[in-house]
């Protein structure tokens, strides 16, 4: 199950910085309806919800994203998660 959920944090990762490129480099501001598009997901169910947020959670305490707004749903790459995300 660990493993799993590694998984999904490495694609959401990957699809965050999918994002943020094209708006002027990976710590550009991702909006986490953005990224869950990217991956395919439907925002509109809660338990959807609850996971994208317990995952930007798990990775900003990891230190590869900063800024999480749960009231606004943004959130930042750090340099780490975008360095993971390229060397992936």
């Amino acid at each position: 199950m660990a493993n799993e959920s590694e998984e999904k944090r490495q694609q959401f990762l990957r699809a965050a910085y999918e994002v943020a490129m094209p708006k002027g480099g990976p710590s550009s501001s991702v909006h986490v309806h953005e990224a869950a598009k990217v991956m395919g997901l439907k925002v509109r169910d809660e338990d959807v919800q609850a996971e994208l947020t317990s995952m930007i959670e798990d990775l900003q305490e990891q230190g590869d994203a900063e800024g999480w707004s749960s009231t606004d749903g943004r959130f930042r790459l750090t340099s780490q998660g975008a360095d993971k995300v390229k060397g992936s």
